[in-house]
């Protein structure tokens, strides 16, 4: 199709696109915030939760657009502290549904057959899962697919403010989730070859205010340096440096914030990133394993089918923003098997996911269009087979993940890193009964004495901190990162400065590794279940790890 007939297209198929977006967005919020979990939660949820209420530095890469609009979300009526910056989450993944809406229809596809393709990414069980918990996911897909629109607007109309948009949204995209990464940089060239092959002499200007205003949509980054700078206490930096450098170097104290922010965001120093997978035989299993998430489990065999269609109607219809789509998936499937821990492949497939979403709209598109006319043609055929293709799709993705869970076939079972609040398989997500971490905080907050060291891994710390820290209870605790062996040290000090008969050392959890330390260690063990060790008596031989 040449530019004129795109552009006919895409206006033709913006009729009506209002309602269907004001629907799609309402219906997946109603959907998402009534089962997204109530209260605070266990490990980096719980982490995103408090800084979302009270702001901060969080793990890498620092996540600053996340931390920014908890400064808004925060201040909503809800009672629950912790479900305001979780509603957050579901807020943008409705507005991620409602955004892939927008970019299929400047695809040139039907506003219902958009919306059916939107719902339907919206209800995928990786998608529907990141929309009920505090985390950074939905953000970044809501944050790449505006970029992603921009970039297609860009370089459909070739206008210089379309082209800088682009560039700004592209570096924007950027603050929420670095998975996203590979894609940018995808549309970054492209931006810039359009660019260049437009002006060949006079492009260098144009190319410069291309790079200007992608650095300018990076700014929220200084917002980490700023937190840094402040000493603000929830700061994943400060406490690397409070249990030790994890790799066995010394950490670097007297460093300007700018230097430490941007070695946590770059994955240097004293904050290393997973290593990236050079490992043939690795390499293969994270092949496999992605594949088979995207192929079994999200979008599922008639999904991934669609999508195959889709593909080569789209190369037929417009081959260039396909094969650029197509970049993309493909950009960002590589990125997760080279990077990603093997436990988060889904979450690292998500951009990926997006991308083929693109062309599953694009196979469902040309699947109504034939059975259409197969019918008779007519709008009401045409709505009817709309609204039936997301629920046949998501049926048979949904049913062929619940069974694959409950009859646990080896080599097909999923193999990712679930929260134990998680670990149930259901046909549809749900979180909304979740309550687990809120009991546990308020229980180990009754029994634990006034004044007393706590130590903790990353699951059950968070949580405290949070009621430490959000809802300002029990200021008297000292939290600390309870990594062995880098925890003996602030042992050490802990009891040279403190009687701990009155001020004792809790753990939240038992660390067998400490069993050759203790004297005598108590037991408390909580009404949820868990069980917090007290040692009253000083520990021994903390110079022998």
């Amino acid at each position: 199709m040449n530019r004129v007939d795109i552009e006919h297209v895409s206006l033709r198929s913006r009729r009506g696109m209002v309602p269907a977006l004001l629907f799609a967005f309402v219906l997946a919020l109603v959907v998402y915030s009534t089962r997204a979990a109530p209260t605070v939660l266990f490990g980096d949820s719980g982490e995103m939760q408090t800084l979302g209420l009270v702001g901060g530095v969080a793990h890498q890469p620092g996540y600053p657009a996340f931390i920014l609009g908890g400064y808004i979300f925060r201040h909503l009526g809800w009672p629950d502290l912790a479900y305001r910056i979780t509603f957050m989450a579901s807020f943008f993944g409705a507005a991620t549904v409602a955004m892939l809406l927008v970019v299929l229809v400047e695809m040139g596809l039907s506003v219902m057959v958009a919306c059916a393709t939107a719902l339907t990414f919206g209800g995928i069980y990786t998608v529907f899962l990141v929309a009920l918990r505090a985390e950074v996911y939905t953000q970044a897909m809501f944050l790449s697919l505006v970029a992603l629109w921009g970039v297609l607007r860009a370089l459909r109309s070739g206008r210089d403010r379309d082209l800088l948009l682009a560039g700004f949204l592209l570096g924007i995209s950027l603050t929420g989730h670095l998975s996203f990464g590979p894609a940018v940089v995808v549309m970054g060239l492209v931006l810039a070859w359009r660019v260049y092959s437009a002006r060949r002499q006079r492009a260098l200007p144009m190319l410069a205010a291309l790079l200007g205003v992608f650095l300018l949509g990076l700014t929220p980054y200084l917002y980490l340096v700023w937190a840094d700078a402040k000493h603000l206490p929830m700061n994943y930096i400060q406490s690397l440096e409070q249990c030790g450098d994890l790799v066995g170097r010394n950490v670097p104290l007297e460093r300007a914030s700018w230097q430490r922010v941007a070695d946590l965001i770059l994955g240097r120093g004293p904050y290393p990133r997973h290593l990236v997978v050079t490992d043939p035989r690795t390499l293969l299993r994270h092949f496999y394993a992605a594949a088979r998430i995207l192929s079994l489990y999200d979008l599922g065999l008639l999904g991934t089918l669609l999508a195959l269609a889709g593909f080569v109607h789209g190369v037929r219809r417009d081959a260039a923003r396909a094969r650029l789509l197509a970049l993309l998936a493909i950009v960002s499937f590589g990125f997760t098997i080279w990077v990603s821990p093997h436990s988060i492949i889904d979450l690292f497939l998500l951009p990926c996911l997006l991308y083929l979403s693109v062309f599953v709209g694009w196979g469902i598109g040309a699947v109504v269009q034939a059975l259409g006319r197969w019918l008779g043609g007519g709008r009401v055929a045409h709505a009817a087979l709309c609204l039936l293709a997301p629920v046949l799709l998501l049926i048979q993705a949904h049913g062929t993940r619940h069974w694959l869970d409950s009859v646990k076939i080896p080599r097909l079972s999923l193999e990712v890193d679930l929260e134990e609040y998680l670990v149930t398989p259901t046909f549809l997500p749900t979180l909304h009964d979740v309550r687990d971490a809120r009991r546990f905080g308020e229980q180990a907050l009754e029994v634990i004495p006034r004044g007393a060291l706590v130590m903790g891994l990353w699951d059950a710390l968070e949580t405290m901190r949070y009621f430490q820290l959000a809802e300002r209870r029990r200021p008297d605790l000292v939290l600390w990162p309870g990594v062995y062996p880098y925890l003996l040290a602030k042992i050490g000090s802990w009891q040279q400065e403190h009687v701990l008969r009155e001020q004792p050392i809790v753990f939240l959890q038992w660390y067998p590794e400490l069993a050759p330390h203790f004297t005598a260690v108590d037991s408390v063990r909580l009404a949820m279940g868990r069980t917090l060790y007290l040692a009253r008596e000083p520990l021994k031989n903390l110079d022998r790890p």
